[in-house]
């Protein structure tokens, strides 16, 4: 294990007046600070929207928003927005349990028994290292987020259902896991869970802008919640906060007081070194006490992430070797799936001084225009684009191997080699669930590798709570660029299942099988389009940093989409 002390200043102040975390506005600072703003003002156009702090040896090089808090009345977000931090706030009860152990209230294996009472049998074991480190094997979720839910009856919630496995003996993802113990917050220290994050964590550490109720948020803009064109609102007009949802997320903040939070963390204002030794060892997979804790390229790096379907996303992750820190609060949803996680390795490469493709800065042009753009485009090949005006922009979902490669693949791909190994994907995966490993063992190259892709496939499907069996079936989702280094295509698929979809990506180099991994999420496939100039146009995916231009033009009475290939223009056809 690293050491986890940061290298800061003895003299650093952790107020909100500390000269190294502006009061106000958006901060833009060095090259390092431009070429970060220049690549997030490049993919707002393309669905990006949020807030982004980045930090390297004590200061801050960017903290800046964009996109739009609220876009019916065009309020941007800024470095001084409040965002939902979701999940975050796992790692705030965490904190809060050593605080309590460093004030002698309790100790962090003390059995649950000592705070709860009614502890049935089966549950008499769990101590509050297990639930912090979802190791208890207690239920995900009590009821939806902001549905009335008092602490006692959620606490009875808990106990009352059964145990996914014996305490301590494996780690799983639960939200009640953590509900649990900041009820026990509140039985130890006599004050509301609130209440005591902000008298004991946040107020020493000078985050005044931290917490569900306790600031005055009228007197700052809390972004809303967008998934498309459908505005989800803000917590605040939310029967919030509930026991569904206190202690294991929903708090909001801004990028200014997670750096706060991160400077405490590295003195000693909030934590000991013992608490904070306790904080971040790992029990399983790299889980520590609400946050993954492992090394990476950049060293050894604690890390936490957020999410809902309501359009909120959050990253926060401290390189504590390299001395970085990087936050990343989202309020809108990428094709249905959490924003950040489609943008948080681009913007950590770029902190450590990686190139990351962007697109070309595109033209603002309203977007009332965009109408007459939409509708269906039919290649002659087969494939088709659905193009759809989608929160202020042109959304284009292509259906088809050939559609798809027109978007993605923009220096050029063959489609027979797209068709070819979209199939021999699904034929290989198919023949497995039948038992018959020889398809997949061909493509693999050698026979002892296909256990250990099997095992793989019934993993994630565990994962999920679920088992494959003769009757699973095998949905293609279509061919695309990898996001693995090295790595040519990786061709998505889902498990088909009564309980619901398994999803998962074959990787594939020079023809060949070399890898499989879990897909996060499913979600449509679509590509958004932005204009760069009278007829040309750029379209550009979030997720796999593809930039394909094109041109709309008028043929005959009928609008074309025009994609330029090496072997010259590719054309589709308006038809609807």
């Amino acid at each position: 294990m690293h050491s986890l002390g940061l290298a800061v200043l003895a003299a650093l102040a952790f107020g909100a007046g500390d000269s190294t975390i502006p009061e106000k506005g958006d901060v833009v600072r060095g090259d390092l600070g431009r070429k970060i703003d220049e690549y997030l003002t490049r993919i707002t156009p393309f669905g990006f929207s949020g807030a982004v702090l980045v930090s390297m040896k004590g200061e801050i090089v960017i903290d800046k928003g964009y996109g739009f808090a609220d876009r019916s009345n065009k309020i941007p977000n800024t470095a001084d927005t409040a965002f939902c931090t979701g999940s975050l706030t796992k790692q705030f009860t965490a904190a809060a349990i050593l605080k309590l152990e460093m004030m002698g209230k309790l100790d962090i294996g003390d059995p649950i028994s000592k705070f709860v009472d009614g502890v049935p049998p089966d549950k008499a074991k769990i101590t509050l290292h297990h639930l912090l480190t979802l190791t208890a094997g207690v239920i995900d979720n009590t009821g939806r987020d902001y549905e009335e839910a008092p602490r006692d009856e959620t606490v009875k919630k808990i106990l009352a259902a059964p145990l996914a496995f014996e305490p301590g003996t494996e780690m799983r993802y639960s939200n009640a896991a953590y509900s649990l113990p900041a009820a026990i917050v509140e039985k130890a220290s006599g004050q509301s869970y609130e209440r005591f994050l902000h008298d004991q964590l946040f107020e020493p550490a000078g985050m005044k802008w931290t917490g569900y109720r306790i600031p005055k948020w009228d007197e700052r803009v809390v972004a809303r919640w967008h998934v498309g064109d459908r505005d989800n609102g803000t917590p605040l007009e939310k029967n919030f906060p509930q026991w569904n949802l206190l202690g294991n997320g929903g708090i909001l903040s801004t990028t200014a007081d997670m750096y706060r939070w991160h400077l405490a963390l590295a003195g000693d204002a909030v934590l000991s070194a013992a608490a904070k030794k306790k904080l971040f060892t790992p029990a399983r997979n790299d889980f520590a006490c609400g946050w993954d804790s492992m090394e990476s390229p950049h060293g050894h790096v604690v890390k936490m992430d957020g999410g809902s379907t309501l359009g909120s996303s959050a990253e926060f992750r401290r390189y504590v070797d390299a001395d970085v820190c990087i936050v990343i609060f989202c309020n809108a949803s990428f094709d249905g799936s959490p924003l950040t996680f489609d943008v948080r390795e681009k913007i950590t490469s770029l902190a450590f001084g990686e190139s990351v493709d962007a697109p070309p800065a595109t033209a603002t042009t309203d977007s009332e225009k965009f109408q007459a753009f939409t509708g269906r485009y039919e290649l002659p090949t087969g494939g088709s684009f659905d193009v759809a005006l989608e929160a202020g922009s042109l959304r284009v979902r292509p259906t088809g191997a050939d559609a798809i490669a027109a978007l993605l693949f923009p220096k050029g791909v063959d489609v027979a080699i797209v068709a070819d190994v979209t199939k021999r994907s699904q034929h290989a995966i198919e023949a497995l669930l039948r038992h018959d490993p020889e398809p997949l063992a061909k493509e693999l190259g050698a026979r002892e590798k296909v256990n250990r892709f099997s095992d793989a496939l019934r993993t994630f499907a565990a994962d999920r709570s679920d088992t494959l069996d003769d009757e699973t079936k095998v949905e293609c989702l279509g061919l695309f660029p990898s996001r693995i280094p090295d790595f040519e295509f990786e061709c998505r698929l889902r498990l088909v299942r009564p309980r619901g979809f398994i999803p998962f990506a074959l990787a594939w180099r020079a023809g060949k099988l070399v890898g499989i991994g879990p897909v996060e999420g499913i979600r449509p496939f679509g590509v958004t389009m932005a204009p760069q100039g009278r007829d040309e146009w750029v379209a550009y995916h979030l997720a796999f940093a593809t930039t394909t231009r094109l041109r709309l033009v008028r043929s005959g009475d009928a609008l074309e989409m025009v994609f330029p290939t090496k072997a010259g223009d590719q054309r589709a056809r308006k038809t609807s």
